[in-house]
């Protein structure tokens, strides 16, 4: 598919910003339309691409700033009176390693930064013991809590103890089952649901959904919301769900190195056409797998994954479920501002993941 003029742009924009770190901001719709030789509306088009994706930020009546930067640039600096911190807010994730991860964490600061708090970021590893110690440790210096939870096979018992104590906290992407605490999420459920619908229609007759990384599928909420939608989606067809979704339990806790090698089997065996990766770990695993079998994407196994374009050397030809990781944190740092504010705006809010196609555009919307 041929790219359009608008997203020809918004990838050069894109390239631009990720290759030159000391680039604030960004030209107004004026100079760019003459830079481009186009319509000031197609620069309209191409600069809401990059603000959907969380690149760039429009502030009103001072211009257009790269997300994670405009806060550093002088002439977005609030006032003296606006900028004193209103106190600390702690931030713990499982670490920077994972693209979705620190996408998330910039839309953390972005928000942080624009209501004038301070963060106090802290790595679980994602292993629960390195993040209760954080926790507590935490929120002796800090006015609330930022937490994207580590995986188990319950939540952390800390994290009840916050709430029992009424400190101030919002969880990202994996929910509490049992706990009414705030918690900004996409629409796990519903955008697998749609994805795996979008595959039965293509003709697919054997969908499978594959989170074989994953220590604690069962209990961790957002795995268990996307097999959900999952299985709905397949049992609507009038087939059984159970054989088609994959977890690490399938593979009798293999170790992480063979599990390439038992998707590949298993793959061939089931002769399966398309596969629904959980994370972008498992869709590099499904991809590995594949190659190990001879076969290619999207010729013989089509491939959705989610947040596999946020990954270095994304393969083309493959499906992936953007969660808007970057708007996600900015709306869990909105949410706990309004609560500490005595204004709170809600007990959660889910964020619309859209369906894209790496190789064509990283704006490649695909309607389902």
């Amino acid at each position: 598919m041929r790219e359009k003029l608008y997203q020809q742009i918004a990838r050069t924009i894109q390239n631009e910003i990720e290759t030159h770190p000391d680039l604030v901001r960004i030209d107004t719709e004026t100079k760019l339309a003459e830079r481009f030789q186009v319509g000031v509306s197609t620069i309209k088009r191409a600069l809401n691409e990059l603000v959907v994706q969380g690149l760039i930020q429009r502030v009103p009546g001072k211009g257009t700033f790269v997300s994670e930067r405009h806060a550093d640039d002088a002439s977005t600096r609030l006032t003296a009176s606006e900028s004193e911190s209103h106190g600390v807010v702690g931030v713990v994730i499982p670490g920077i390693g994972d693209p979705f991860a620190t996408r998330m964490l910039g839309g953390i600061l972005t928000g942080l930064h624009e209501a004038g708090q301070l963060a106090l970021v802290g790595f679980s590893d994602d292993q629960q013991d390195r993040e209760s110690n954080a926790l507590r440790k935490m929120r002796k210096h800090v006015d609330g809590l930022i937490v994207f939870p580590a995986e188990g096979e319950m939540y952390n018992d800390e994290l009840l103890r916050l709430k029992v104590d009424r400190f101030p906290f919002v969880v990202l992407d994996r929910g509490l089952p049992g706990i009414d605490v705030p918690c900004v999420a996409s629409n796990h459920s519903e955008i697998t649901r749609r994805a795996t619908r979008f595959l039965i229609d293509r003709g697919h007759q054997e969908v499978v959904f594959v989170a074989a990384s994953s220590l604690h599928p069962i209990s961790t909420q957002s795995i268990t919301l996307r097999i959900e939608g999952f299985r709905e989606a397949v049992e609507a067809t009038g087939k059984s769900a159970e054989p088609l979704i994959w977890t690490r339990q399938l593979f009798r806790d293999a170790a992480t190195d063979q599990l390439s090698g038992l998707l590949a089997d298993r793959l061939v065996k089931q002769r399966v056409t398309a596969v629904i990766g959980n994370s972008i770990a498992d869709t590099q695993l499904v991809v590995e797998a594949v190659h190990a079998v001879g076969l290619n994407i999207p010729a013989d196994l089509c491939v959705v994954g989610f947040d596999y374009g946020l990954a270095a050397g994304a393969a083309p030809g493959i499906y992936w479920i953007d969660q808007h990781e970057h708007r996600l944190g900015w709306q869990a740092a909105k949410m706990l501002m309004a609560t500490l504010a005595d204004k709170p705006i809600g007990e959660g809010a889910e964020i619309a993941a859209d369906l894209r196609l790496v190789g064509s555009t990283t704006d490649s919307l695909v309607l389902v």
